[in-house]
C-alpha cells in the first residue's frame, strides 16, 4: 500500500503480458475483482489496467460479493458502472458480517441470505445486456455428524442456491425482455397509427390547399350588353 504507483505499473506490465498471451493462444481473460488489500479491490484501478486492452482478448470477472464488502452501501454500485462495458464473466456467493471476540469478519452463507444485493445487481446486469458466463459458488461450510451427511447437506445446499440464481435471473433478464418485446408486441399497432395519422395529414393539406385555390382563383368579369346579350372576357394568362 506505501508503494501503490509502483505496484499498479508492475501490474500493468504483467497485465499486459497475459493480455499478449490470451490474444496468441485464441482466449479471453477476465480480470477478478476481490476484497481486502488487493490490486483490484477499488475497481477504479480495474478499470485502469484494462481499459486500452483490445476487450476480446481480456475484460471484467465480476464479483459482486467481494465488490459489496469493499462498498457494501453505493461503492459497489459505482464499481460496477465503471466496469460494465466491460464485464465478461460473474462470479456468485453470498456473504454477511459477523463479530467475534470483538473483531468484524465476513461468514460465508447461502445464497439470498447476505448482504449481497442480488435484486439490484442483477437489474444492473440485465441492462448492460450481458450474456456471458455466471458461476455459482459454494464456499460456506455445511456440518453433519459425518462425511455422508455432510456431503449430502452439501448438494441440498447447492440445489437450492442454484434455484435462487435462477430465479434472480429469470426475474430481471425478464423483466427486460418484457421491456423489448412491448415495443415488438406494439410495433404494429403503432405503424397503423402512424398511417392513420399520415391519411388524415395528407387529406388536411389537400383541404388547405383546395380553400387556398378558391381565395386566389381569378374571376370572371360579366357586362350586359345591349338587350339580352352578355359579354364575358376571360384572361386566359
Amino acid at each position: 500500500l506505501s508503494k501503490l504507483d509502483e505496484t499498479l505499473a508492475a501490474v500493468k506490465q504483467q497485465v499486459d503480458g497475459l493480455a499478449a498471451l490470451a490474444k496468441r493462444v485464441g482466449i479471453q481473460g477476465g480480470f477478478h475483482n476481490h476484497s481486502g488489500t488487493y490490486v483490484g479491490a477499488a475497481m477504479w484501478d480495474h478499470w485502469s489496467l484494462v481499459k486500452d486492452i483490445d476487450p476480446k482478448v481480456m475484460g471484467f470477472y465480476f464479483d459482486p460479493y467481494h465488490a459489496t464488502i469493499e462498498g457494501g452501501l453505493g461503492g459497489w454500485q459505482i464499481g460496477f458502472q465503471r466496469l460494465a462495458p466491460r464485464i465478461l464473466m460473474v462470479a456468485i456467493k453470498d456473504f454477511y458480517w459477523e463479530k467475534t471476540g470483538g473483531k468484524w469478519s465476513v461468514h460465508d452463507c447461502p445464497l439470498g441470505e447476505g448482504m449481497v444485493d442480488f435484486p439490484q445487481f442483477f437489474k444492473l446486469l440485465a441492462a448492460t445486456g450481458f450474456s456471458g458466463p455466471i458461476t455459482l459458488h459454494q464456499e460456506f461450510e455445511v456440518a453433519g455428524p459425518s462425511k455422508a451427511v455432510r456431503e449430502e447437506r452439501t448438494l441440498a445446499a447447492i440445489e437450492k442456491d442454484v434455484e435462487y440464481l435462477r430465479g434472480q435471473i429469470n426475474s430481471a433478464f425478464g423483466q427486460v425482455q418484457g421491456a423489448l418485446s412491448w415495443f415488438v408486441d406494439i410495433y404494429s399497432t403503432l405503424a397503423n397509427w402512424r398511417a392513420s395519422a399520415d391519411r388524415l395529414i395528407t387529406f388536411h393539406s389537400a383541404l388547405e390547399a383546395a380553400a387556398h385555390e378558391a381565395q386566389t382563383a381569378s374571376t370572371i368579369p360579366v357586362e350586359r350588353g345591349a338587350g339580352q346579350s352578355l359579354h364575358a372576357e376571360l384572361d386566359l394568362g
